[in-house]
């Protein structure tokens, strides 16, 4: 009986201390708290990931076009939190511009500024979203644009385009147009960012990877706000902290941190209480179901239905601070 419960103890401390460690080596950020206890930065929203039910194994989905056909999905939801995030992050003064940006290529910052910009403009905002990566023009891409005149060529009217998917104002890039990578550092950058403010009511500009092109941490301190976007489970906490040093080097204003890409059915494995798939799935249509022959079943009565699952998250103490004035604006309409 003795040998029981000493051996009870010791596996009850190996496994504990197993634990410990694997938390303390853990270098890849799982919640809205990692953002804020690990980063010391404020959380402002986490985006689910989107899940594509297709019977087509390569089949991809837009982010920005999955937003537009679902506006009431938990994704949908979490860019509108991030909307209101930025609305209510000055008091004293208007916010109109802001940098989204990411530490590395690949965490998905361009869907979310495109999202976020039809958010904004399907909300009856005046919106503009920039395209101010010149190295990959992704954004360009993702609103199935191919223009002629475009960012740093001809007249700005000539230049806009409109969103086909919502009333979004687009900036793109050509794919032949030469644009110099110094140009957010001109005066020139200046002056036209200056006229927009008076066009616009949100200027949203997707920047490169803060780690990898100058020019991200050049518009991150010439801007409103920057809102930093990490993947999860992907970005590694060193390359942030040295992201966050570099937007504190070029004085960039930080609204917070936007954790990218969260698959809730996995996240229930890490320490963020309250983030099931399971709770999330009772409120938030998750996915339509599929018979064999590749139609989609009637959803049952009462019931959202969707093509594709999608999945949302907690607010951490910071974003339920916003949530609130969100509420609170809502009641007043």
């Amino acid at each position: 009986m003795l040998n029981l419960i000493i051996g009870g103890l010791l596996g009850g401390l190996i496994g504990g201390g197993l634990a410990l460690l694997a938390e303390i080596f853990d270098m890849k950020i799982s919640s809205a708290e990692d953002v804020e206890r690990k980063l010391g930065v404020n959380s402002i929203g986490s985006v689910p990931l989107i899940r594509n039910t297709s019977l087509l194994p390569f089949s991809q989905v837009n982010p920005a076009d999955f937003l537009v056909d679902n506006p009431l999905s938990a994704f949908s939801e979490s860019i509108r939190y991030l909307r209101a995030a930025i609305a209510f992050s000055d008091i004293d003064s208007e916010t109109k511009t802001v940098a989204v940006t990411s530490s590395l290529p690949d965490e998905g910052k361009t869907s979310l500024t495109l999202s976020l910009g039809r958010m904004s403009a399907m909300s009856g905002s005046r919106t503009l979203v920039i395209d101010g990566d010149f190295r990959r023009r992704q954004l360009t891409d993702a609103a199935g644009l191919s223009p002629e005149i475009g960012f740093g060529a001809g007249q700005l009217s000539d230049a806009i385009c409109k969103d086909h998917r919502s009333m979004l104002d687009i900036l793109p890039l050509t794919k032949s147009g030469h644009v110099p990578h110094d140009v957010f550092g001109t005066r020139a950058f200046d002056d036209l960012l200056a006229r927009l403010r008076s066009m616009y009511d949100l200027i949203l500009i997707d920047t490169g990877p803060l780690l990898l092109m100058a020019e991200a941490r050049v518009v991150a301190g010439k801007v409103d706000k920057t809102i930093l976007v990490i993947r999860w489970r992907r970005s590694l906490r060193s390359a942030v902290r040295q992201s966050l040093h570099l937007l504190k080097t070029f004085n960039a204003d930080l609204l917070g941190i936007s954790l990218n890409m969260v698959d809730l059915s996995r996240r229930r494995h890490h320490k963020d209480p309250g983030s099931t798939y399971k709770a999330y799935s009772k409120y938030y249509s998750m996915e339509t179901k599929r018979s064999i022959f590749g139609w989609n079943k009637a959803p049952k009565p009462g019931s959202m239905s969707s093509s594709v699952k999608s999945m949302s998250t907690q607010a951490s103490p910071s974003e339920a601070r916003i949530r609130a004035a969100t509420s609170k604006e809502v009641s007043t309409h």
